[in-house]
């Protein structure tokens, strides 16, 4: 339910999402979540929450304007996956550079300012206040999640000014001059009621971030997008239609080996826990009677031994099913 005629917060979390979604295409999931009750999600994911509304200073065009904090949790799976809290920092760091500045627009990736953009929201420029780890989900053990949080000056409500066309821009008083705060754009016709409008189909001229296993296809995203190999940590940019350009590498130096942990009680047979493997051929998922009497480790590997990130669901203490995205060929093993 809408608020005013303005500006509200169901249109503001639909902006926010929508432009989200059109920059970073690669995540799984992106939404405003308050209730945080999705126990299985898709990852990489953006996870949004409006944390606090502080009023601020009247600045006399009879709209509310305030001072909005927000926080953006991002998400990776740390399960089989070493390069997970690599991964989740460069998209914590990559988002946090997107929102800087933005009011939630189409980015003028032509134009001489670089924060440019048109279809703005009536809110100020949004200011970063830190990326930082993030426990806030004790369920979410398996993965590393990071925070982004910024806060966004918003004016709710019509305002006085429209109708007349009088702009307020300073109060004289005994020859003194009175300015607007700085931090805060002044009101004027930039602020008339804003009706939700038709998306932009994806056609964001920002940048944009891909990621994947292996170097990026030629058809893949657009000029001055950035792609990160998941395996090497290389991370390359697109310098024209069809070529992407080695700009670097974010993965550091293989660190030390650590010393050998304790050995572990012996299984029931005496000798050491029990395993079951089970090899298969072209499928995408698979049920795995695996008679353990307990909910194993699960271990995926192709013909070629690359092990594989997968979805797994356990049925029983004696079975699971395991999913992946697309066919292929290997073996299961459960220990």
């Amino acid at each position: 339910m809408a608020l005013t005629e303005g500006i509200n917060i169901e249109l503001l979390h639909g902006r926010v999402v929508e432009r989200l979604a059109a920059s970073f295409p690669a995540m799984g999931l992106i939404r405003f979540d308050y209730e945080r009750t999705q126990k299985k999600m898709p990852t990489p994911a953006i996870l949004l929450e409006l944390t606090q509304f502080e009023p601020a200073e009247d600045m006399g065009t009879g709209q509310l304007h305030g001072i909005c904090r927000f926080e953006a949790h991002c998400i990776t799976r740390a399960l089989q996956n070493p390069d997970s809290a690599v991964d989740v920092r460069t998209l914590a760091i990559a988002l946090a550079g997107y929102i800087h500045h933005t009011r939630w627009g189409t980015r003028q990736a032509q134009s001489i300012d670089p924060y440019a953009e048109t279809d703005v929201l009536p809110v100020g420029p949004a200011r970063i206040l830190g990326c930082f780890p993030d426990a806030w989900y004790p369920d979410m053990d398996q993965h590393d999640v990071w925070r982004v949080e910024w806060e966004q000056a918003v004016y709710l409500g019509d305002s006085a000014w429209v109708t007349s066309g009088q702009i307020p821009t300073a109060i004289y008083v005994n020859e003194n001059v009175v300015p607007y705060p700085e931090d805060y754009l002044p009101p004027s016709t930039i602020f008339p009621p804003i009706n939700p409008g038709a998306g932009s189909g994806g056609n964001s001229t920002a940048s944009a971030w891909h990621t994947g296993d292996g170097p990026p296809p030629a058809g893949l995203g657009k000029k001055n997008d950035f792609y990160l190999d998941g395996l090497t940590g290389d991370f390359y940019e697109k310098t024209d239609s069809t070529t992407w350009t080695l700009a670097g590498n974010i993965r550091g130096p293989q660190g030390e080996i650590g010393p050998q942990g304790e050995e572990g009680p012996p299984g029931q047979d005496g000798t050491g826990d029990s395993t079951y493997s089970v090899s298969f051929v072209d499928v995408s998922s698979v049920v795995v009677t695996h008679n353990l009497g307990k909910y194993p480790a699960v271990v995926f590997k192709d013909t070629a031994g690359t092990v594989y990130e997968i979805d797994i669901e356990h049925n029983s203490t004696n079975q699971l099913t395991a999913q992946w995205s697309q066919p292929l060929s290997g073996t299961i093993t459960c220990n």
